[in-house]
């Protein structure tokens, strides 16, 4: 059992967030700009929020490299107890500083 999200549908998602997060901040054309040309607005509108964001992806690429890890040992679906505990750590971290953007978002 592989995982079931490509690097590219990460792109994707990463832009998709990048501009959820202009929307909240009232960025203009948000849906024209690539994700790192809104990650510049973002840091100058929002230092906190840009920062949290950068958390969130880094948590999230975290998240995916065990994952490929996981699919490179060929244990999908049987993990060894490290393997299992990276996982949840990676998806713990991931889960919260999702909700750190959410939260950050929600104050402004």
């Amino acid at each position: 059992m592989t995982m079931y999200i490509t690097r590219q549908d990460l792109h994707v998602f990463y832009q998709q967030v990048h501009q959820n997060v202009s929307k909240q901040l009232g960025i203009e054309n948000y849906e024209w700009k690539s994700a790192s040309e809104l990650a510049d607005e973002i840091q100058t509108i929002n230092p906190v929020v840009a920062n949290t964001l950068k958390s969130f992806i880094a948590a999230y690429e975290s998240w995916f490299k065990v994952h490929e890890e996981i699919d490179s040992a060929g244990t999908a679906g049987n993990l060894t107890s490290e393997q299992n505990e990276k996982l949840v750590k990676a998806i713990t971290a991931r889960d919260s500083t999702r909700q750190e953007v959410i939260d950050a978002l929600a104050k402004l």
